[in-house]
């Protein structure tokens, strides 16, 4: 009888669940086909494969690039063009390191052999611990509770995992060499992306002269300054103290309070880098109210992951305030704990999302539900829609602009991912 009745209670339990939710569908974040997300340019390369298959957590897809130095997560298509660039480099990395003029600039700064640089490309690749679902948590604010299983962190080994405290004081000991040698690979020195990290590390020791030591043609030309981040060229002037100092007088500049700016610099999951970049974005949104009060969700985020979404979502809103014109005017930022959106000057609302492709989950409809929307009410989502998504974002009064049907956004995604949209299946 116990079957009988736990079969019962079950039925009647989805029926309630059902009758609270009305007719409403969800979809549900699964597996998806990374060929209909991204171009057959990225798909494969000299140096990489991308899985057949990404995993989406209802906002953006998460990409496994594979590669003969291990395998890369990245979430989104702007962290796949940069994850797949660091490949490129570490490709480029490892034939300059068996040049001969390189083995020659190793003995000249005492290092007898190239056996100690050659061991890093088939090193064990390292991560920084974070807690997974970031991105959910940002959008979900403090409801974070809804709708999610709590999960802890279960990635590789303790050995291969890296605390990002740990993290934070190694951005600390990136030296000058170190910045060189990115500013020529066009990547990040501040990168999460330890296996290059530590390649660059160790090929440092062989200064520049007048660039690159060996005439192996560079690897990817799009690099860092590709992407919703914009130019950060300040990360390759001035070492990790210096522009903490640098971007403390800019936060101070555009209100940032000094308990709240301690709380950017102290964060687990910015680096100078990410630090520098919401410096830009606060100067982009210069008179703009309650601005200041977006540090606050950015110093609280629980990875990597969320800390870029977060960013690139603050981007959005600074892309929207100097670059778009005739539209109304952003007026003031609202900051509730959970994504931050805008209102203008003529009374609307509007959310910008940094989305590969948004799905209709009972997140997204709480989320949603809970803004304090005018009557008139848009979301710009930089990448797609799902067709549900589409259908009941207007049936509650809200304009959908996607890179689908907005020559802005269409215009804005190709600068920020360098790829043609007619070349993916969405």
């Amino acid at each position: 009888m116990r079957p009988i009745l736990l079969t019962t209670l079950l039925f009647f339990a989805a029926n309630a669940l059902a009758d609270h939710h009305g007719t409403t569908q969800y979809e549900t974040p699964t597996e998806v086909s990374s060929i209909d997300f991204i171009p057959t340019s990225l798909q494969s390369g000299p140096n990489h494969t991308v899985s057949a298959i990404a995993l989406s957590d209802g906002f953006q897809n998460t990409y496994t690039v594979s590669s003969k130095y291990g395998e890369f997560q990245a979430t989104g298509i702007v962290d796949l063009k940069r994850k797949i660039s660091e490949v490129d480099a570490l490709a480029y990395l490892e034939a300059v390191s068996r040049a001969d003029v390189f083995v020659n600039g190793l003995r000249d700064a005492g290092v007898e052999t190239a056996s100690a640089v050659a061991g890093i490309f088939t090193s064990p690749v390292k991560t920084v611990q974070g807690i997974p679902g970031g991105v959910e948590r940002v959008f979900a604010g403090a409801r974070r509770g809804f709708g999610l299983t709590k999960r802890l962190f279960q990635g590789k080994p303790d050995s291969e995992n890296i605390d990002p405290k740990d993290f934070r004081e190694m951005n600390y000991l990136v030296g000058n060499s170190e910045r060189e040698w990115a500013k020529e690979l066009k990547t990040d020195p501040y990168t999460t992306n330890m296996k290059l990290r530590e390649t660059v590390s160790s090929m440092s020791v062989v200064e520049f002269v007048g660039g690159l030591p060996v005439g192996i043609a560079l690897p990817m030309g799009a690099g860092l300054a590709v992407g919703v981040l914009g130019d950060e060229t300040e990360i390759y002037l001035q070492n990790a103290k210096a522009l903490e100092e640098k971007n403390r007088a800019c936060f101070a500049e555009f209100g940032v309070s000094d308990e709240d700016t301690e709380s950017l610099i102290n964060a687990d999951y910015l680096t100078p880098t990410t630090q520098t970049a919401f410096c830009n974005v606060l100067a982009r949104l210069e008179g703009i109210d309650n601005a200041e009060k977006l540090s606050r969700l950015l110093a609280t985020t629980e990875s990597f992951e969320a800390s870029d979404f977060l960013l690139e979502t603050v981007n959005l809103l600074a892309w929207y305030n100097t670059s778009v014109e005739d539209v109304p005017a952003i007026a003031a930022v609202v900051v509730d704990d959970g994504l931050p959106y805008v209102t203008t000057d003529e009374g609307t609302t509007l959310v910008m999302l940094p989305a590969d492709n948004l799905l209709w989950t009972d997140l997204v409809e709480s989320r949603m539900g809970d803004i304090k929307t005018t009557e008139e009410k848009s979301i710009w989502v930089l990448g797609s829609a799902s067709t549900l998504a589409g259908e009941q974002l207007k049936k509650s009064g809200w304009q959908v602009m996607t890179k689908n049907n907005s020559d802005l956004l269409g215009e804005l995604y190709l600068a920020t991912t360098n790829i043609e949209t007619e070349e993916v299946g969405q």
